[in-house]
């Protein structure tokens, strides 16, 4: 059943694909009527179909066996935005902010209701201001929001050598209410840069410093190596998110990763905490891949949060990489969309 539910999200609306997952899910649900899961799952179908009626029918029977379902809710939220029932999809979308207030993929698609009514007043209001701040020379972050990292006058490299000032460097709004610090190759050479500058380790804190106030929350984005820039980073921020592939040399590397964070809580930065360890790249399917999940959390769950939530190995996200957009400008209903708004809610819980 997980193979059918990842092939329904990876659909992309393939009418083939969906005929045969529905005559599926129909042949079990005959054989266990009474499975949320499995109405939910062909309500899905039936949506993405254009057979609202018959979507409905199955979505109130999921809900009627598990009324506190999100994604029913969701889904059924979607389908009246889907018919232009802006009112019908927003009691939705407030239904699972009644018993999740903080839902951020209940907030987001509510802010979408809005801005469809013509509402964008009221649309900004639900949504959080973030700046990304990209520090790692490949520029990754910034290509990825859709930004030629080649192409901008203004990068992180003048921001921290004082060439540039904020105003000018930060990119506004490269996604609603998403601005963007950016950087490219040019950021490699900081580090020689800032040899002999005193307090080194805490430039980009005194960037930062200066934007708190303007935005909810501030992500930066490192380099996979531990350098100036690593320390610049964590020096700056309140906690550090560590995303570990289950595989062998990434777990083993964790153990050093998080020695230079104590490290850094010692010397620079004695607030810093660590967010926790998020599984990424991750495929279930994979006894490696159990096994190194099950090793991790033996040996830190018990002192670190290890997140319930995974981000799988999907086409999707492989995609949005070359397409220089999100996932969910991309695929917003893909299983690799679903599983980012997950991890936001757990992260908010403990933010």
């Amino acid at each position: 059943v997980v193979q059918y539910n990842e092939a329904l999200a990876n659909s992309k609306g393939d009418q083939e694909v969906l005929y045969a997952l529905e005559r599926i899910y129909l042949k079990k649900l005959a054989q266990t009527p009474s499975d949320a899961e499995l109405n939910a799952n062909i309500g899905a179908i039936k949506q993405a179909q254009g057979d609202f009626e018959t979507a409905l029918s199955y979505y109130g029977k999921a809900e009627q066996l598990n009324p506190s379902n999100v994604t029913t809710r969701l889904n059924v939220g979607t389908l009246f935005q889907q018919r232009k029932e802006f009112q019908k999809a927003i009691q939705s979308y407030d239904s699972v902010l009644t018993l999740y207030p903080n839902n951020t993929q209940a907030l987001l698609y509510k802010a979408q209701v809005y801005k469809e009514m013509g509402d964008g007043k009221t649309a900004m209001g639900l949504y959080k201001k973030v700046l990304a701040i990209d520090i790692d020379p490949q520029g990754n972050t910034t290509s990825g929001l859709g930004v030629d990292k080649n192409g901008v006058e203004n990068t992180l490299y003048e921001l921290l050598l004082g060439e540039a000032d904020i105003k000018k460097t930060v990119i506004k709004d490269v996604v609603e209410n998403l601005d963007l610090i950016p950087s490219n190759i040019n950021l490699s050479g900081a580090e020689i840069e800032l040899i002999g500058v005193d307090d080194k380790e805490y430039i980009l804190k005194g960037i930062t410093d200066k934007l708190r106030r303007k935005y909810d929350y501030i992500i930066l984005d490192c380099p996979p190596s531990l350098n100036m820039l690593t320390i610049n980073a964590l020096s700056a921020v309140d906690s550090v998110l560590i995303p570990v592939q289950p595989q062998y040399y990434a777990a083993d590397g964790l153990m050093e990763l998080l020695k230079v964070v104590k490290g850094i809580h010692q010397r620079f930065n004695p607030d810093l905490q660590i967010e926790g360890i998020l599984f990424t790249m991750d495929n279930c399917r994979y006894n490696n891949a159990k096994r190194n999940k099950q090793a991790i959390k033996t040996t830190y769950g018990s002192d670190i949060r290890i997140f319930e939530q995974t981000i799988p190995r999907t086409e999707s996200l492989a995609e949005t990489a070359s397409e220089g957009v999100s996932i969910f400008a991309y695929d917003g209903k893909s299983k690799g969309a679903d599983s980012y708004l997950e991890l936001v809610q757990e992260v908010l819980k403990h933010a």
